[in-house]
């Protein structure tokens, strides 16, 4: 009986060191979750994605995904996506700048 109450204590702090393990886990997770969207843990600012479309106007763009800057561009996306193979870009959104002399869809009928 002795043996089984040491063995059930033993499993119990088992578990409780890998309940202590994972929650501090996800609080680290999320605090660092929590700076990469705030732009601190790279140290750079995320620039509103408007902002940096407006210099690039009618083109495809390869954008960060963290910190919204541009890492390829090209006047197609075909053109766009050879760039990212060729040069194995990873982690970005493929995104068309509009351009303001294009008229703007505002609905289907």
């Amino acid at each position: 009986m002795l043996r089984y109450a040491i063995r059930i204590m033993q499993n119990g702090v088992q578990m409780l060191r890998n309940i202590v393990r994972r929650v501090v886990g996800q609080l680290r997770y999320r605090r660092d979750m929590g700076a990469t969207k705030m732009g601190t843990r790279s140290g750079a600012h995320k620039r509103p994605l408007g902002e940096v479309l407006s210099e690039i106007p009618g083109r495809w763009a390869a954008v960060d995904r963290r910190t919204n800057e541009l890492r390829a561009v090209a006047s197609d996306p075909y053109a766009l996506a050879a760039k990212i193979r060729a040069d194995r870009i990873t982690g970005v959104a493929v995104v068309r700048a509009p351009d303001p002399s294009e008229p703007e869809l505002v609905g289907l009928g």
